[in-house]
């Protein structure tokens, strides 16, 4: 019953209008439902004689990178009874060794490139589809040719050597722990189970079984990789700043050798059997780790294809459906409306979908937050959406569509070769982008959207600009404004987005406001501007693709916005009235502190444990100091919501103290009239609060140890090292390039030799002006935990007392310089780069083109670096078992 009344909706909303013809000049096909889209034309397709495809496809966009992926049609579907866990384990064993590139070659070989782990080299198991994925710099003579190499020996020549075997057995196991060790997880897993309704797909998650892991011998692992691995369903797909001659060629010489199993085995269908039980039209699960209640309306599993326009169109539909609903909700909920909040969520998984509504509810409030979601459900089901929800999410998903396709290709090609994996695994469109907006802009939504009214009510009296100054190499020009403000401007290619950071006056505050000045971001958020909430500013922001946020850094206020051009003037205008005139809304500020009273309350009970251990240690660090200590419920109480106001409005309150930041697709030209309007007509206000000495922070002293106790079945460990040097400020540069000196030190000995974790999480920051902050964290076998414990901080002590070596210092250097040339192309890293330059009166050449962060990864520089840096005051271990 859900999924036909989720299928009428559906139709509803794809089929209101649809007799609209399609806009004036666009190719009519696109109004055939029935119609195929097209692959991408820019996409060279190729097969070999064995049976393998080839994607190759250029990208100009992407400079002097290339994404090398093989894709390889084989998963967790394809594991027998017996193997289940294993098709994860073979993608894993991968990168501990092949025949030509034994060990960890295939890393050290991207290190050396100016790549790392994780982000250009890593691999994904799913139920239908096994996919490696590496990036190269193609401006090195070889690589490329290289990096073809090294998927051909994934392809044919993955060792499986046993003790390396062994370790990384472990490193599987927790990675299992870590991705469903959550009482959410482990929620949706059952669920999953019992909703699938026989779906092998549903009752074949990729982690597998834990005892199989562990305990499958050789023979049985690499009889999935003989079995599966075979150049029938395998694609090698090359996408980036490449030439696609060169790399076709390459490619049909060098997999031309690959050979299958005389005998192939049949891929099993992911879908139900015959004579399998349909699912219960009610499933309970429980989990004591959970002590909330998790509600949920689901549609029975069905076949997922996204091949057509009128695939594509019902997928459009659904993502408003999603829109709508969640728009719905948080109206209700803002409105102060006793109504659990409600999230739709389109669970895909490969060529399976499940739509599901999902809420919270505290047990005293079960039966009415149950009441409330079946209730709006119905409603919506049997009455659709009004034509204005419809017009908002439509516009929404339109937007996010047009963002997609002009974004594609702007860093690396890393969609582009995502699409081609769904393409070649599932036959999933992937359309150019003209195709596609295409696509969208024939989807006969039904309902006009009206132009949107201005945020304010009648424009402010524009200002001047009464000063120029270029930087003529940077392509940046900087504004003195009549008010005193300053406006730096960069244009950017950028996809169509423009970032603004504001930049105000350091808003020191006494102790007693340390709270307030914590939640204010929080409270300015909830509150709104002008005569709009919180909820409604952010819902007009997003009719006009854009957003507006408050942000504390340090002890500064920031405001950050972004929009798509189209929607520039209303995020100027949202921006002069959160400055101008924030809301003091006492009945939402109300509403915001309950909110935040529930929120802590359900995150001490629902983390098993984990907030509890943190929110310890953060006292232990704190010493009193109430800037340093957990977010209590004392701390909650000691809000004061009409201070918080007093304290932004004094941040912000003269324009001379402003540096406003703006990058991407603009021109100073015809950004000038804006400005004018709203920026240089910024107010200056007296300030009220009087200017404070406030004291150094002073953290603890001396090493601490926790040990609690949690749920689940892995160990979180997690260290906590600070200092503090009154008169001199941390070198940030230093710090940056330490923490990925101890990133690669830890995941190596933690991981590579130990066996003994999934991820390490490294962040070394400052704590103040003169201070700074250690944090690593690492999940693993409880039985472990101890030993892993010691061997973390064997490793920074180890850092502190040795010379960094040469080959550290060359695999550092080379990852600084490709990232400084990703950022180069990032709209975010120029907008706060830019900001963090003014605020701080630095060189901006020198903070541009990085000479003075490159100049420090030496040998001489990061010993010296981190003989003073790591060396710390105090500290705190903690340690969360699970429970007996």
């Amino acid at each position: 019953m859900r999924r036909a009344a989720l299928v009428l909706v559906v139709a509803a909303i794809a089929c209101r209008g649809a007799t609209t013809p399609p806009a004036a000049g666009l190719d009519r096909r696109w109004a055939d439902p029935t119609t195929v889209v097209p692959l991408d034309s820019r996409v060279r397709v190729g097969h070999l004689d064995n049976g393998l495809t080839y994607y190759v496809m250029r990208l100009p966009e992407a400079t002097n990178r290339a994404r090398l992926w093989l894709a390889v049609n084989a998963g967790s579907l394809e594991e027998d009874d017996d193997q289940r866990g294993l098709a994860h384990l073979v993608e894993h064993m991968a990168f501990r060794g092949t025949r030509r590139y034994p060990g960890s070659a295939i890393q050290d070989f991207v290190e050396h490139t100016g790549l790392g782990f994780g982000a250009d080299l890593n691999a994904t198991t799913s139920a239908e589809q096994t996919v490696y994925k590496l990036a190269v710099p193609t401006d090195q003579p070889g690589v490329t040719e290289r990096g073809l190499d090294i998927l051909h020996e994934w392809a044919s020549a993955v060792e499986f050597e046993a003790a390396a075997l062994d370790l990384e057995r472990q490193v599987v196991l927790e990675e299992h722990r870590v991705r469903g060790d959550d009482a959410r997880s482990r929620l949706w897993a059952r669920q999953r189970l019992a909703l699938g309704g026989g779906w092998r797909r549903s009752q074949r998650d990729p982690a597998g079984v834990r005892e199989i892991i562990a305990h499958a011998p050789r023979e049985l692992v690499t009889r999935f990789y003989r079995d599966w691995y075979r150049p029938e369903l395998m694609a090698v797909i090359a996408v980036g700043d490449l030439d696609p001659d060169a790399v076709e060629a390459d490619i049909r010489a060098r997999f031309g050798d690959l050979r299958g199993p005389p005998s192939p085995r049949p891929r099993p269908e992911p879908g139900r059997p015959d004579g399998a039980s349909p699912p219960p039209p009610i499933s309970v699960v429980a989990d004591p780790a959970l002590p909330v209640y998790e509600l949920g309306l689901a549609d029975r599993p069905s076949r997922r294809q996204l091949r057509t326009i009128g695939d594509l169109r019902v997928d459009l539909a659904r993502a408003i459906y999603v829109r709508a609903f969640r728009q719905r909700m948080a109206a209700l909920a803002d409105a102060g409306a006793a109504i659990a909040p409600v999230i739709p969520a389109d669970r895909a998984a490969e060529s399976t979908t499940m739509f599901v509504r999902n809420s919270l509810a505290e047990p005293d409030r079960l039966a009415a937050g149950l009441a409330a979601m079946v209730a709006e459900t119905e409603r919506i089901d049997a009455q659709g959406f009004d034509p204005a929800e419809i017009a908002e999410a439509a516009a929404y998903v339109a937007a996010a569509q047009r963002r997609a396709n002009t974004e594609r290709g702007v860093v690396d090609g890393r969609d582009e070769a995502a699409a081609l994996a769904a393409y070649f695994g599932r036959g999933e469109a992937m359309p150019g982008p003209a195709d596609a907006l295409a696509v969208a802009a024939a989807a006969p939504w039904g309902h006009a959207r009206p132009a949107p009214e201005p945020l304010l009510g009648a424009a402010p009296f524009a200002g001047r600009i009464d000063d120029t100054r270029t930087i003529a190499d940077l392509g940046i020009t900087e504004w003195t404004l009549s008010n005193g403000a300053k406006v730096v401007v960069k244009p950017l290619a950028s996809g169509g987005q423009i970032g603004i950071l504001v930049d105000g006056r350091a808003s020191r505050v006494p102790l007693t406001d340390a709270a307030t000045m914590a939640f204010l971001p929080r409270q300015l958020a909830a509150g709104g501007a002008g005569r709009m909430s919180g909820w409604e500013l952010r819902a007009r922001l997003r009719e006009r693709s854009a957003a507006l946020t408050v942000l504390r850094s340090g002890d500064h206020l920031v405001i950050s916005g972004s929009a798509d051009p189209a929607g520039l003037e209303s995020l100027l205008e949202a921006l002069y009235l959160q400055i101008s005139d924030p809301r003091h809304a006492p009945a939402a500020e109300r509403r915001w502190l309950a909110r935040e009273r529930e929120d802590r309350a359900r995150d001490l009970r629902v983390t098993s444990g984990y907030a509890a251990l943190v929110d310890e240690m953060a006292a232990i660090e704190a010493a009193g100091d109430p800037r340093l200590g957990p977010a209590t419920e004392a701390a909650i109480a000691a809000i004061d919501v009409d201070r918080g106001i007093a304290i932004f409005r004094d941040a912000l309150a003269d324009p001379k103290d402003l540096v406003i930041t703006i990058v991407g697709d603009v021109e100073p030209e015809a950004l000038r009239p804006l400005v004018t309007r709203y920026l240089a007509s910024l107010p200056a206000r007296l300030a009220h609060l009087p200017e404070v000495e406030v004291a150094p922070l002073r953290p603890a002293r001396g090493d601490a140890r926790i040990v609690r106790t949690g749920g689940g079945d892995r160990s979180r460990v997690r260290y906590e090292a600070w200092a503090v040097a009154p008169g001199a400020p941390p070198s940030r540069p230093d710090l940056v390039l330490l923490q990925r000196l101890l990133e690669r030190r830890l995941y190596a000995r933690l991981r590579g030799e130990l066996g003994g974790t999934y991820d390490v999480a490294v962040s070394f920051g400052p704590l103040s002006d003169d201070g700074r902050l250690l944090v690593v964290e690492v999940t693993c076998d409880p039985a472990r935990a101890d030993a892993l414990a010691d061997e973390l901080r064997a490793v920074i002590a180890a850092a502190q007392r040795t010379p960094v070596s040469a080959d550290e210092v060359a695999i550092l250097e080379a990852q600084a310089r490709r990232r400084h040339e990703d950022h180069l192309r990032d709209e975010p890293w120029w907008t706060t780069t830019l900001a963090l330059a003014y605020r701080e009166h630095a060189d901006v050449h020198a903070r541009i083109d990085g000479r003075d962060f490159f100049a420090r990864i030496t040998v001489e520089h990061l010993t010296a670096a981190a003989a003073a840096n790591l060396v710390f005051d105090g500290s705190v271990l903690g340690i969360l078992n699970p429970a007996k």
